[in-house]
């Protein structure tokens, strides 16, 4: 009986995941916009194991999505989420905050490609670090960051090249 409880413990474990199923960022191109001085195009690829779940965050960006492969779950704060298949678009704006960015299938990968118009001088994407209570006593998870200052004020982290 210890023997059949053991076994099963050990599948149990087994089940696990021993890894993170954290998204894969490939940069894909990057381009200076002479019409449009200190701005940038860029575009990357993101691969979402089957699982994987990005914490809230914002882009310094205008983000245009586009799928290529699986199902993703997508939506701004204010907005509705939205399940999204190959062909599909989805965009977001640089005050946007991304509450939900997740692979919609628990078996099967899915990729994107992403075509960001930001500010070459801030970084791609912040996520907040801490909460910060507001003088009502309610505690906010995002802050408007201004054109020119870094994620790294008001409990934000920068990620992505600046």
């Amino acid at each position: 009986m210890t023997i059949t409880k053991l076994v099963l413990v050990l599948v149990c474990l087994l089940a696990l995941p021993l890894e993170t199923k954290e998204a894969k960022v490939t940069p894909l191109f990057s381009k200076d916009l002479a019409d449009f001085p200190g701005k940038e195009g860029v575009m990357i690829t993101v691969e979402y194991p089957p699982g994987s779940s990005d914490p809230i965050h914002r882009h310094n960006a205008h983000a245009f999505v586009y799928v290529l492969e699986g199902s993703i779950v997508m939506q701004v704060r204010g907005g509705k989420e939205v399940t999204l298949t190959p062909g599909e678009t989805f965009y977001e704006g640089p005050d946007d905050v991304h509450v939900v960015g997740k692979n919609a299938s628990q078996t099967k990968p899915a990729k994107f490609v992403v075509f960001l118009l930001r500010i070459k001088a801030l970084p791609y994407w912040c996520r907040r670090t801490k909460s910060r209570i507001g003088p009502s006593g309610t505690a906010h998870t995002w802050r408007r960051n201004r054109p020119g200052r870094s994620c790294q004020r008001n409990g934000w982290q920068s990620y992505g090249r600046t």
